[in-house]
């Protein structure tokens, strides 16, 4: 099933980006890399214009595998951030879940009311069963979004993330379909 846009309200809605969208996804990269490189893995560099190139190109690959849904978050009309369901397994009908804002657009509920959404569409649309969201324990405003969407916390993977030769541990969130 091929979505490329969740309208959410008058101001915000989710779409899958394209290529002409790589020049502002790589500019707000850049520009919250200092905070983004303490949490993601694939941030310890300057993003170019060429990677979110081959970046969203990739992500449309496996939109067509059926892998993965990486939309843009758009606020007003430009874009503030990624959200995803990535590694799709329609066999075990589960996914996980991501996403990363712009720090100018943060406390004004764009990343829950974009989960929120992103949540339905999985279970409603996509007939998922599972979601799983991971975030660092030092990562309290991902863990709060976790919270405030009824994510259960299932664990702790401890030292199972290597940040720029670190390891920090992971909380691990689930959520079950009950639609």
């Amino acid at each position: 099933m091929a979505v490329d846009q969740l309208q959410i309200n008058e101001r915000l809605f989710l779409k899958i980006p394209l290529e002409q969208d790589a020049k502002r996804i790589s500019e707000l990269v850049n520009k919250n890399r200092a905070e983004f490189k303490l949490y993601f893995s694939w941030c310890q560099q300057e993003e170019s214009l060429a990677a979110a190139q081959a970046v969203i190109k990739k992500n449309h690959q496996r939109l067509v595998e059926g892998t993965m849904y990486a939309f843009a978050i758009f606020y007003d009309e430009q874009i503030v951030g990624m959200i995803d369901l990535h590694e799709i397994n329609q066999g075990q009908k589960a996914a996980k879940t991501g996403y990363w804002l712009d720090r100018d657009f943060r406390g004004r509920g764009i990343i829950t009311e974009s989960e929120a959404a992103l949540i339905k569409f999985a279970f409603s649309k996509l007939r998922l069963h599972r979601l799983v969201l991971e975030a660092q324990t030092r990562n309290k405003a991902s863990q709060a979004v976790a919270k405030r969407l009824n994510f259960n916390l299932e664990g702790i993977k401890k030292e199972s993330d290597l940040i720029d030769g670190e390891f920090f541990d992971m909380a691990v969130y689930s959520k079950i379909n009950s639609l």
